[in-house]
């Protein structure tokens, strides 16, 4: 934990917490953007299919595990890859305190912003736009809270997401020394996601519990990467 309360205090955490406390309204934006589209478009089966409140609730959970993948890979970068590159990697080497210790608070400090920061984005948009709907509705079917309810598992599905597209992708930046790559491989492997959520939730599902596992693979080699640096 002391590991961790330095590493807050060497990064400026206010942008990254400013983006997570706007999620959840462009999430928001985009969900009653699609609540609304059968109302421009009434003759559009498809967009009349895709606009019940359970799709409308995944849309928005889908919106947010962008966001913070973007916000997660981009603050993992500062914290591990910025703190190893060639300028700075001898002062974090030289710490007294094991390597893999001085990583692993390095990622649990990134992960940790980025997991709370989905779990709050998630519920927080969810139940705006349930109590939104229960005083002005605008989706032609039964407002229920058990709908809420039934889309909470997705919750921490999503967690899981984000925490292995993060990792997975930080191993792949930090094998370049690279910032931007590890962004962009970051979306790159969100879009793989968020194609297989049109295929059904299953497959979802399937593909989290794949990304989790190479998850795990990843932070041994990362750890081993640490740990054969020379100073």
């Amino acid at each position: 934990m002391k590991l961790i309360k330095l590493e807050i205090k060497k990064i400026n955490l206010m942008p990254y917490l400013l983006t997570a406390l706007v999620m959840p309204f462009v999430s928001l934006i985009f969900m009653y953007f699609m609540a609304f589209i059968p109302k421009i478009d009434t003759s559009n089966a498809s967009a009349i299919e895709f606009s019940s409140h359970s799709f409308i609730y995944t849309l928005g959970l889908m919106i947010n595990i962008a966001g913070f993948v973007c916000l997660g890979t981009t603050l993992i970068g500062k914290l591990v890859i910025s703190a190893y590159d060639d300028k700075n990697c001898y002062l974090t080497l030289s710490y007294p305190v094991a390597r893999k210790k001085v990583l692993r608070a390095k990622l649990q400090t990134g992960l940790l912003v980025s997991s709370v920061g989905i779990i709050l984005s998630g519920i927080f948009s969810s139940l705006l736009f349930f109590i939104s709907e229960s005083i002005f509705q605008i989706v032609d079917e039964p407002v229920l809270f058990n709908d809420v309810v039934n889309f909470t598992p997705l919750i921490i599905v999503a967690v899981f997401l984000v925490v292995s597209i993060i990792t997975i992708s930080l191993s792949i930046g930090w094998w370049k020394n690279s910032i931007p790559l590890t962004i962009v491989s970051g979306i790159l492997i969100y879009s793989v996601s968020s194609n297989l959520l049109s295929a059904g939730l299953p497959l979802l599902l399937i593909f989290t519990c794949f990304l989790s596992l190479i998850t795990f693979i990843t932070l041994f080699f990362l750890v081993k990467k640490v740990n054969g640096l020379e100073v």
